[in-house]
């Protein structure tokens, strides 16, 4: 039973209509991959031809019924043959496909305008879509990706079976059944039309399968990535949830790090684990997160498995998983490092002899003191000190010995300040001592105590036993405008009427002058 070849074509154009929707579709979703344009392009094409082949008996304009219908039919399998080239990352071969239209083109011409003769015309566009067919099918096989094998060998063999089969077509055409009419509904009139319905429908389902294959392998190895940049990164990575800061992923830079593994952590939160040293330094790194999304080197102090702390660099982001908020943080362990910046710090800022503060460090620490006990009104003073006769110490028993009664002095001065006084070794055997909310009177009664334990405090230097003396002169901030330098000007001025008249004694100069 034959059916009408008008309905035929109005339900492949219908089809291909659909076809468009579905693969306009998949262009919307995946831009990022090139091709999938010229697809829809192909199936709209396709679907425009077979609308004008319906209007042969309402216009009798054979460029447009005939000629430019035909063309469009013809053109759909061509820009799906460059979409699926792009689609591969491969160039078309453009010679062919030039080639190709130009015999179809100068062909249709004259079997239309020289020579009606619809049998020709026929064989013309069956000829010409078998060749882009037939190519389109070898340059999958050949261009196919791995991760797209099965997709591609199934488009391939869609392609393959309609190249064959409008190649049967053919020669069908020229040998045993001639085409009067169009529409004409012989037996392979109709198998021609229900074969390219069903095939186009095949092609659709085959090349979405292919999207959905690439756009999966890319997700699997996308992922791959992460997980081996998640793994192999020294530093400890870890995921959380923001909400209640429990595990969800670590790498083994973490259980490096801590010394905890997989099944110590994961279902469990971060304070479960004991993991920070201060709680609030998590919440902190949770308020920066809530305010602007990611926080950048904010140093903290971490417990290990084993007890012991390390010090860490953390940064992390927000980001979703699974529709809720997690955190991905990296933190690098700076233990070390730290260690390393205090000890040179402390090698600026301490004398080397005796571990108190050098010149530097004391001129700061002053100077800091200086405005606040102008902007608190406080009493200030300062008392500077000179170890009585050390060149000649050092003259008669070695500059060991020197350095023994530096030292002895500057513990013993340390045993009797207060944790909120600066002693300092300027340099030499010149001290400083600065003691806020103190006045000369005060400083006075220190110092003298500090001078008559050191002179009952016996001190063996080769075999002889020597007492230890000292100078020193004291002064109190004057006014708010005065300087550091004057401060110490006048303190200075005081250990020098100290030494004048005798040394071993201590000289009070009036804050005033």
């Amino acid at each position: 039973m034959n059916l009408d070849i008008r309905t035929l074509d109005i339900v492949v154009s219908i089809t291909n209509f659909l076809q468009v929707m579905v693969i306009f579709l998949q262009y919307r979703v995946n831009k990022a991959y090139q091709g999938i344009g010229w697809w829809v392009l192909g199936f709209t094409s396709m679907a425009m031809g077979y609308v004008f082949l319906l209007l042969r008996d309402l216009i009798s304009i054979k460029l447009i019924t005939i000629i430019f219908a035909n063309a469009l039919i013809l053109l759909g399998p061509t820009f799906i043959y460059i979409g699926i080239m792009r689609f591969l990352d491969k160039k078309e071969n453009r010679g062919i496909v030039i080639s190709i239209f130009a015999v179809f083109i100068l062909s249709f011409f004259y079997y239309t305008y020289f020579d009606d003769d619809i049998t020709f015309r026929t064989v013309i566009v069956y000829a010409a879509a078998t060749t882009i067919l037939l190519l389109t099918a070898q340059s999958l096989v050949l261009n196919k990706t791995r991760s797209i094998t099965a997709s591609a060998y199934f488009n391939a063999a869609v392609l393959l079976s309609n190249g064959c089969f409008f190649a049967v077509r053919t020669v069908v055409a020229l040998t045993v059944d001639p085409i009067n009419s169009l529409f004409t509904p012989t037996m392979m009139q109709t198998v021609s039309f229900l074969f390219i319905f069903g095939e186009g429908i095949l092609l659709t389902f085959g090349l979405i399968i292919m999207v959905n294959q690439r756009l999966n392998a890319e997700m699997r190895e996308a992922k791959e990535h992460f997980e081996l940049i998640f793994n192999t990164s020294p530093d400890a990575v870890l995921i959380t949830r923001l909400h209640d800061g429990y595990f969800v992923g670590i790498n083994e830079g973490f259980t490096a790090l801590t010394g905890y593994t997989r099944a110590d952590v994961i279902g469990k939160s971060t304070l479960e684990v004991n993991i920070w040293k201060k709680p609030a330094d998590r919440q902190q790194v949770v308020t920066a997160l809530n305010e602007k999304g990611f926080c950048d080197n904010l140093e903290a102090v971490f417990q290990r498995k084993n007890g012991s702390q390390f010090t860490g660099m953390v940064s992390a982001r927000i980001f979703a998983l699974q529709g809720r908020p997690h955190i991905i943080s990296v933190t690098r362990d700076i233990t070390e490092r730290k260690r390393l910046q205090e000890e040179l710090e402390k090698l600026a800022t301490t004398d080397d002899l005796t571990g108190i503060s050098n010149r530097r460090h004391f001129l700061e620490l002053a100077h800091s003191e200086i405005i606040r006990a102008i902007r608190l009104n406080h009493p200030l003073a300062i008392a500077l000190i000179d170890i009585d006769y050390l060149k000649q110490i050092n003259d008669t028993y070695g500059h060991a010995a020197g350095d023994q009664v530096l030292l002895t002095f500057a513990k013993t001065c340390q045993e009797r300040i207060r944790e909120m006084d600066v002693f300092a070794r300027l340099g030499g055997d010149e001290f400083a001592l600065l003691l806020p909310e103190t006045s000369c009177e005060q400083v006075y009664v220190a110092v003298e105590r500090l001078r008559l334990a050191l002179a009952t405090l016996p001190l063996s230097l080769a075999g002889k036993t020597i007492s230890i003396t000292i100078s020193s002169g004291i002064a109190s901030l004057g006014s708010k405008e005065e300087s550091l330098d004057t401060f110490l000007a006048r303190a200075d001025q005081a250990l020098y009427r100290a030494k004048e008249a005798g040394r071993n004694r201590v000289t009070v100069e009036d804050a005033l002058g």
